[in-house]
């Protein structure tokens, strides 16, 4: 389980990049070592990561954010959705170019993960990913 006891303390920095840095760094103590945030608020998302500085970059050039089903299936307040390539069989109803965003994302390392999105949080989404395979991270969620 997350120990979220020092958390504030983790989140309590200079700025709000050693802050992302500090909070991507604890949760990959816990194997979230795949975080997206993405915020809704302007004409296009915007994303922070702490997955690899290359995925994000190929991300942004395939103009993955136009097809990604993450905003489709997973911006339900309270409800989280299962995501990432372990679970691409389960996931037939997506076109070929979703299907091969998420199978893509698995080669970077994001195998497993979930949507979060908080009630009265509008505007911004999370998917908390992991290279944990979908058992490990269930017990972990």
């Amino acid at each position: 389980m997350l120990d979220l006891v020092h958390l504030m303390e983790v989140l309590t920095p200079d700025d709000a990049g050693t802050a992302w840095t500090r909070f991507s760094n604890y949760a990959a103590n816990f194997g979230l070592d795949c975080l997206i945030l993405y915020d809704l608020r302007g004409d296009k998302p915007e994303i922070l990561t702490s997955m690899r500085e290359d995925w994000t970059a190929h991300y942004r050039a395939q103009g993955y954010a136009d097809i990604d089903p993450f905003f489709e299936h997973c911006l339900t307040p309270g409800l989280s959705i299962a995501t990432g390539a372990a679970h691409l069989s389960r996931l037939r109803h997506l076109g070929a170019a979703q299907r091969r965003l998420i199978h893509e994302a698995g080669e970077a390392g994001f195998r497993s993960g979930f949507s979060l999105v908080l009630p009265g949080q509008p505007g911004f989404a999370w998917n908390l990913g992991s290279g944990l395979p979908p058992v490990a991270l269930a017990r972990l969620r």
